[in-house]
């Protein structure tokens, strides 16, 4: 089997229960989606099977193990780049550490976490088109703890410089002004000459 449908397979039956937080379609729905942003992006087809399999140590009850048998040590290593430790139970101090963390990993980890998140935005727009601000009601933290989490990811994902010229950074800017404009989007840092 092609090892992208073997990774969405291994996706499909990891979040076969779980529901996205505010319109409630099939989780499935926003791995595959990052699966394919990612290959506008880039044509490594490890890079590509992680992102589908982004969420599964964290959200699901599939080991380690059974994506390096599957895959690769190199597609785990990947993953669990863009893994938060669920062990940390305060909401601000495990996003805090995840963006620590971000900062030390490779550009596929740096990748795989930015078409993440700027799928995330994107359905955060939609939703908030069609809901308004309710559905900040649907999250742990609201809309503030969420415009600090995407204003500092995106500020970290803008400096680096292999992924700033990126289209999905751009948008991302885009999305974080939609959504919270009263903060805009934090402007890109200084380019020394």
């Amino acid at each position: 089997m092609d090892r992208i449908l073997k990774a969405i397979a291994l996706a499909s039956t990891g979040h076969q229960t779980q529901k996205r937080k505010v319109d409630g379609t099939p989780y499935i729905a926003h791995p595959l989606a990052v699966g394919m942003i990612l290959q506008t992006i880039t044509t490594d087809e490890n890079i590509i099977i992680a992102g589908i399999l982004h969420d599964v140590l964290e959200d699901t009850q599939i080991s380690p193990e059974v994506i390096r048998a599957h895959f690769s040590p190199e597609v785990l290593g990947y993953v669990q780049a863009v893994t938060e430790d669920k062990s940390i139970t305060d909401w601000r101090e495990r996003k805090a550490r995840s963006i620590h963390h971000l900062q030390t990993v490779s550009y596929p980890g740096k990748l795989i976490a930015a078409a993440d998140k700027y799928h995330n935005l994107y359905t955060l727009c939609d939703d908030q088109a069609r809901e308004g601000e309710a559905i900040w009601e649907k999250f742990k933290r609201g809309k503030a703890e969420q415009s600090w989490y995407y204003q500092t990811l995106y500020s970290l994902f803008k400096a680096d410089h292999a992924l700033q010229s990126l289209h999905i950074i751009s948008e991302m800017d885009t999305y974080l002004q939609m959504l919270f404009p009263k903060e805009g989007a934090i402007p890109s840092p200084a380019k020394s000459g």
